[in-house]
């Protein structure tokens, strides 16, 4: 672990924030101490803001996740934070967004914490088996063109364990990454952008999905498949494809490459 990142003060601060970052360091930073969303405010506060602006918050009180989900924001032990952006892709390519946050934030905490996470199809960064981050894109279409008018990179951290721990329905499944006090989240922060910008910029290329493929917690493991509309199955995940979807092989035989849905690892017995 990095260990020069430590800092006496833990609050969240744009100057604390900005002295990192490494590109568009005069971009628009926003800190609250406490929002319903950061990704619903950022809707609205962002929306006018050139490419990268970021607003972040100590506590979320409606965080939300993929699927309707809600996701644990407590007070001072996570990074709570939303994006900007006017990105030049079609909407068909919206997931890559998703995909590129995910790389990015694993680099990030493999780099600033010395460990070695991984990725959960689509959205989620695990380390040592339990979520330490979920990612949650929304963008605004335009109707004619297919293009993305803007959208709204919405990325939750879990730094450090709750006070109290976390709520009994996700304690088995939810993980903090760092066990040690006074971890700069300002540094983090700036780091996660950091990464984000360097793969941002070649985001049409999608160059990135082969350090996602490599980072992958899916690929050959049986997992049970929750479509959104159909009914669950088992499968064995074979791949990611050149659109991010997550590529199975269903116990009949047949070969599905999957857009949507969530899906979860089978324990081996």
């Amino acid at each position: 672990m990095d260990t020069n990142f430590k800092n006496d003060s833990n609050k969240l601060s744009e100057n604390g924030i900005r002295q990192f970052l490494k590109s568009n360091t005069d971009r628009k930073i926003i800190i609250f101490d406490e929002v319903t969303s950061t990704n619903t405010l950022a809707k609205e506060l962002l929306k006018s803001e050139l490419d990268g602006a970021m607003l972040l918050s100590e506590k979320q009180t409606a965080g939300r996740g993929r699927m309707g989900r809600s996701f644990f924001s407590p007070d001072g032990s996570g990074i709570y934070m939303s994006i900007g952006l006017k990105p030049k892709i079609a909407a068909e390519k919206s997931v890559l967004i998703t995909v590129a946050a995910a790389v990015a934030v694993s680099r990030a905490l493999d780099l600033m914490f010395g460990v070695d996470t991984e990725i959960k199809w689509v959205n989620d960064i695990y380390y040592k088996g339990k979520k330490v981050c979920g990612i949650l894109t929304e963008a605004v279409f335009e109707n004619e063109s297919g293009k993305i008018l803007n959208a709204v990179l919405g990325i939750g951290i879990n730094v450090n364990m709750p006070k109290g721990g976390f709520p009994e329905d996700i304690k088995d499944k939810a993980g903090a990454i760092s066990s040690a006090d006074h971890i700069s989240r300002n540094r983090i922060a700036a780091e996660v952008v950091n990464q984000f910008d360097m793969i941002y910029k070649d985001l049409e290329t999608a160059e990135f999905l082969e350090e996602y493929r490599k980072k992958s917690c899916l690929i050959g493991k049986k997992v049970l498949v929750m479509p959104i509309h159909n009914e669950q199955y088992y499968a064995v995940v074979k791949d990611i494809d050149e659109k991010a979807q997550l590529v199975v092989k269903t116990e009949g035989g047949r070969v599905l490459a999957l857009s949507g849905g969530e899906v979860s690892i089978v324990p081996e017995l």
